[in-house]
Parts: C-alpha cells; structure tokens; sequence
C-alpha cells in the first residue's frame, strides 16, 4: 500500500531536508574556509556570507518553523513530533543566541578564535536538523 503524507507534512519535511543539506554543507566546507580569508578582505567576506546565505536559509528556516506550528494547531500530537519541535526550538535558540552574534562579531574582522568558536558551536545546529530529519522520517512511515 502507498504511503499517503499530507502536503503540510511534506512541505515540513521538505524544508528539514533542505536545511540538512544546507548545514551539512555549511559545517564541512564552508565555514572551516573562514580560516583561509584574506583577513584584509574578511569584512567583506562576512558581509557577503551573511547576506548571501540568508537568502537561502531564512525561506527554510521559516517553512519549517511554520509548517512546524501549523501541523502542531491542526492536532499533530505524536511524541515524535513534539520531540521534533524541542529541536527545532534548539536550533533557533543556538542560531540567534550563538551563531548569529558570532558573526556579528565576525562582521567587525578576522578573528581565528571567534571562526573556531563558530565551527565548533554549529554542530549543535548540524547535529539538531540531522536528528529531526531522522524523526520526521520515521513518522513518514507511521502515515
């Protein structure tokens, strides 16, 4: 029998599976390339990330986070999908509490400590979204 999701679930586990792919990316190769920034131009370079990358984050981000809210009022009370929501919510925490003031800090230049503090931290976010694509997966299989 074929499975059956609804396209509200889908959209939510489309847009986990985007920003896993995104973090990954991001936790691999991008940001241990900060290192390696001509630190007269990092500024720039900064700059340049921030924007660049919140263009394709943020619509994700906000997918998630609202199709999140809207599957929530519309009755989805699993256990697994609550738990799915605690890491979401650990995820926004770390983005704005962590990774966006250090770059903030960043933004100001070149900093070795601040771009090691910044790969380090983010795995809370890269762990987090791999963890919730596990279980919105597996409540796929419960549809």
């Amino acid at each position: 029998m074929p499975l059956t999701v609804p396209p509200l679930f889908l959209f939510h586990l489309i847009s986990t599976a985007g920003m896993f792919g995104v973090i990954w990316i991001v936790q691999l190769t991008h940001y241990p390339t900060f290192s390696f920034v001509d630190p007269a131009k990092f500024q720039q370079f900064e700059a340049f990330h921030a924007s660049s990358i919140t263009f394709i984050v943020l619509p994700l981000m906000l997918l998630e986070a609202g199709t999140g809210a809207l599957l929530l009022l519309s009755g989805e009370r699993s256990l697994l999908f609550l738990l799915s929501l605690f890491v979401l919510a650990v995820i926004w925490a770390s983005t704005f509490f962590i990774q966006v003031p250090l770059h903030t800090r960043l933004g100001m230049g070149f900093d070795l400590k601040l771009i090691e503090q910044l790969v380090t931290t983010n795995w809370i976010r890269t762990v987090s979204w791999s963890i919730r694509l596990f279980i919105l997966a597996a409540l796929v299989g419960t549809r």
